[in-house]
């Protein structure tokens, strides 16, 4: 949580509303505050992300997702689940032939789990071929997830109109 400070009145306000924090953890949030499962609008935090992923797989919730969304492009959008991460594919062609374009796994292993031109595409990555540990994947797939919002779906990660929801 946020602590004992409360100088703009945002933990007396979710209180009253009967909201919860959680999120925060995150992303640095902005002005917009709502429960946990609905939209909040945050400039992201990569790192943050997929920590509270691995938190969730090391915990055994293996069914836990993050999607990350663009709030004004409702075709913008990134789901991370395990070891997954499922992205909208405008393309026609092969992922393994699209993808490597956008630069986004570089040493990072990946591969194709499914997909649907036009559609999506959910692709599986790791483990790193190097001996990097849990660390070293933690920072690897938030190096990942930061190219694929930006690279892939072309918005920068510090844009306040990602909006992060947890499930």
């Amino acid at each position: 949580m946020l602590g004992d400070k409360d100088e703009d009145g945002r933990l007396e306000k979710a209180a009253e509303q009967g909201s919860s924090l959680s999120i925060e953890s995150l992303a640095k949030p902005t002005d917009s505050w709502s429960p946990r499962g609905r939209l909040q609008k945050m400039a992201l935090n990569p790192q943050h992300i997929v920590d509270r992923l691995f938190e969730q797989i090391e915990a055994e919730y293996f069914d836990f997702t993050i999607t990350v969304s663009d709030s004004g492009a409702p075709e913008r959008w990134l789901q991370l689940r395990g070891n997954s991460i499922n992205v909208p594919y405008p393309h026609n062609g092969p992922p393994e032939e699209v993808l490597p374009a956008f630069d986004i796994f570089r040493n990072l292993p990946w591969g194709v789990d499914s997909w649907e031109a036009s559609h999506y595409v959910t692709v599986d990555w790791g483990p790193s071929d190097k001996e990097t540990g849990p660390m070293g994947e933690r920072l690897a797939l938030a190096a990942v997830l930061a190219r694929m919002l930006e690279n892939y779906l072309g918005l920068p990660v510090d844009s306040e109109r990602w909006v992060i929801v947890e499930e």
